[in-house]
């Protein structure tokens, strides 16, 4: 009798392993830009037990940096209909800032009649916020309001152009900043505008449309301002784009031109090979630089 009972509380902890709702996901890229080598890796790992989620989120580099760290953590539910996110999560990328993990939070959310309502309280500086939003004739509104700054989006589609619009005003001094991109899709080709103006520091980061200009050998400032135009295409089963961007520098004799050529190549099993050329030209002839990063990534 024992020996049955102890088969079947086996037997039980094993279905609940097998039942376990976990999922595994990621994706890794290698680097090689003027002789240097460098590895990163992204893996998200998400439990889900009925309507409740918990996601946790790894950034590993290949030289065991302190930026081997936990980049978001966050439990999600619903509770009478409400939405509920706590944690640390990242709010998304942007022509506007970097996409990145703030401080811990709470976030509700809800919404009726086509309209979604969100309120957020963050445990640090951040404060607490208030979401509105919705599509009103296609287009898609949402204003933002802080206890001192508020955020404005709209984006939409006009006679087949692809049309976004964002904008903060803030009481700091030196904070607002606004950004605009426009797309156009024609014969297999994608036409591309974008601009951002910012009065405060660097806010352009990797990953908006220009690129991570952090890196650039004149990086951008504070009060810099940002345009570029693109078009993209497939040449042999090759996605090729190319990019030209204006830097508006606030430094007399410091205002760069940069030309990018992008080709991207989908190999077997998910694996991605992609050469990015870029050749920087600034007013100021000591600023100017010519870069080839080969980057091999595979998602999972």
């Amino acid at each position: 009798m024992k020996k049955q009972l102890l088969i079947a509380a086996v037997a039980a902890s094993m279905t609940s392993v097998a039942m376990a709702d976990i999922s595994i996901s990621g994706s890794s890229k290698v680097n090689a830009v003027g002789g240097e080598y460098s590895m990163e890796a992204d893996m998200t790992i998400t439990g889900k037990s009925g309507d409740t989620s918990v996601v946790a989120a790894l950034g590993l580099d290949g030289d065991n940096s302190a930026s081997n760290i936990v980049e978001q953590l966050y439990a999600t539910s619903s509770v009478a209909g409400v939405s509920v996110k706590v944690g640390t999560w990242k709010s998304g990328k942007g022509e506007l800032g970097k996409n990145v993990a703030g401080d811990t939070r709470i976030s509700a959310s809800t919404s009726f009649g086509g309209i979604n309502l969100n309120y957020e309280d963050r445990n640090l500086a951040g404060g607490t916020s208030t979401k509105i939003s919705g599509e009103i004739a296609g287009v898609a509104l949402s204003y933002k309001a802080k206890a001192t700054s508020s955020e404005i989006t709209a984006a939409g589609s006009v006679a087949g152009v692809a049309l976004a619009f964002h904008n903060v005003d803030d009481d700091t001094a030196d904070s607002d900043k606004s950004s605009f991109t426009a797309t156009y899709e024609t014969n297999g080709v994608t036409l591309s505008y974008a601009q951002a103006d910012a009065d405060g520091s660097a806010v352009i980061s990797g990953d908006s449309y220009f690129g991570n200009v952090a890196a650039l050998k004149n990086p951008m400032a504070a009060g810099d301002d940002v345009q570029g135009f693109g078009l993209s295409t497939s040449v042999g089963g090759n996605s090729v784009t190319f990019k030209h961007i204006a830097i508006d520098d606030v430094t007399a004799s410091q205002d760069s031109d940069i030309n990018k050529i992008i080709v991207t190549r989908a190999l077997a099993g998910g694996t991605t090979f992609e050469v990015t050329y870029t050749d920087e030209d600034n007013e100021t002839a000591s600023l100017d630089q010519e870069t080839l990063d080969l980057e091999l990534s595979v998602s999972f």
